[in-house]
């Protein structure tokens, strides 16, 4: 019986001994540190993407449409002076010159031919105008070289209003032999959208011309 009793206190002094070894020597674990608290990210703020608006958009031209003289002894390209052109767009462009360059050489025309207006681009104008200046009275020096051009001194030999059919107009000459200056002026009604009020696109053009 004691011996027994013996046996059984040793036993339950192994177990115990045993269970404190188990518990000391298992895989030490790495305390966890109490995570930190998170602190949420902001996003930069976005700025709106405002349109730039294009001074001269891929394939808009801010002025009026080229003007051909054409006759029988040839063509003559006609030099722009004051013009105001806006498009649809509401962009505007305005042009200012007391003078033309003279065209070399002289576009020749016979008393009695039809010469032609030939518009290119562009809508065609609603009205027009053709002025003869006779050269000899409107010839000054213009711009910084002070090269021979057209400044306009004297009143018109004569004045004819044009009628457009399709992109030209005709001109029936009727001025006397002699050396002439014409402006071609041409009117355009103000675009459906965004008009400038109270101003309406315009141009004037010079031509350089002998009559015979």
């Amino acid at each position: 019986m004691w011996t027994r009793g013996i046996w059984r206190a040793l036993l339950s002094f192994v177990v115990l001994v045993l269970l404190s070894s188990c518990g000391t020597s298992s895989t030490q674990r790495t305390p966890v540190s109490s995570a930190a608290p998170t602190v949420p990210t902001r996003s930069a703020t976005t700025t709106p993407v405002v349109p730039k608006l294009t001074v001269t958009p891929s394939g808009l031209v801010l002025q009026p449409p080229q003007v051909t003289l054409s006759a029988q002894a040839g063509e003559q390209a006609g030099n722009i002076g004051s013009y105001f052109w806006v498009h649809e767009s509401g962009l505007a462009a305005e042009g200012h010159a007391s003078g033309f360059p003279a065209q070399q050489p002289a576009l020749t025309l016979h008393t009695g031919e039809t010469a032609h207006f030939r518009f290119s681009g562009g809508p065609a104008p609603t009205r027009l105008t053709v002025a003869a200046y006779t050269k000899d009275e409107n010839t000054s020096t213009i711009g910084a070289n002070n090269t021979p051009g057209f400044v306009i001194k004297t009143s018109p030999a004569t004045t004819t209003t044009l009628q457009m059919s399709g992109d030209t107009a005709s001109w029936l000459v009727s001025l006397a032999p002699g050396q002439y200056y014409l402006v071609l002026h041409a009117e355009w009604p103000a675009p459906a959208k965004n008009p400038v009020p109270g101003r309406q696109p315009s141009a004037d053009y010079a031509f350089t011309i002998t009559v015979q």
